[in-house]
């Protein structure tokens, strides 16, 4: 009875010496690890989210201002060639905001809608303005925020030729849309032609809504 009394205490002992340091560490070691991963996990979920959102953001006023000009230069008589000065008498620099003009005259009147794009280093803009007869130019209204800055090769505007030689003229608008900052910054690029059908191709195209540009 002595021997079997020993026994259970010796026992009762054990259980009550709880766990080691080592079992302590290896614990707090598991979960660490798994907070890390749950942690990361979380980030990249929002990361993802924030720049789902900035794309989405980014293509909503794309499509928005791609509507609106379809509709206007639709019914365009005649467009401008693209420049940054009137008549184009003087060369594109680096920092000149470009410029396309087209004239409307579906309404019975003259309207002269001029499209601009700005190059900041922060991100440009894609604006409108328009003037009807011989009118005051109206206010500048903003279309496309966060253009990145055009490069020779790839112009904002671009008049052409839809079809034969004696088709309608063209325009067409190539364009680098960035959105959201740092690890969520996206760029959205659009390339699309727009077709007057109201139109010649032999329009005289030096002479469309003069007076609008920087001379």
């Amino acid at each position: 009875m002595i021997g079997a009394a020993r026994t259970r205490r010796h026992e009762h002992r054990r259980r009550d010496a709880g766990v080691s340091l080592i079992e302590v560490l290896v614990g707090m070691t598991l979960m660490a690890m798994f907070m890390a991963m749950f942690t990361t996990g979380i980030l990249q979920l929002y990361k993802t989210t924030n720049q789902t959102e900035s794309i989405a953001d980014a293509q909503s006023q794309v499509n928005t201002a791609i509507a609106r000009l379809d509709t206007q230069v639709r019914y365009a008589s005649a467009i401008s060639s693209p420049g940054c000065f009137e008549k184009n008498l003087r060369a594109c620099g680096t920092s000149d905001a470009r410029y396309v003009e087209f004239v409307t005259k579906n309404t019975g009147d003259d309207v002269c809608t001029q499209l601009r794009v700005t190059v900041v280093a922060t991100g440009g803009t894609l604006s409108s303005r328009t003037k009807k007869n011989a009118e005051v130019a109206g206010p500048w209204r903003e279309l496309i925020s966060g253009i990145s800055a055009p490069v020779p090769a790839v112009p904002p505007f671009t008049l052409g030729v839809s079809g034969a030689t004696d088709g309608f003229q063209t325009l067409r608008v190539q364009l680098a849309v960035a959105s959201g900052a740092g690890d969520t910054a996206s760029t959205k690029r659009t390339d699309i032609a727009f077709t007057a059908v109201n139109s010649i191709v032999k329009a005289d195209r030096d002479a469309v809504c003069l007076g609008m540009r920087p001379a």
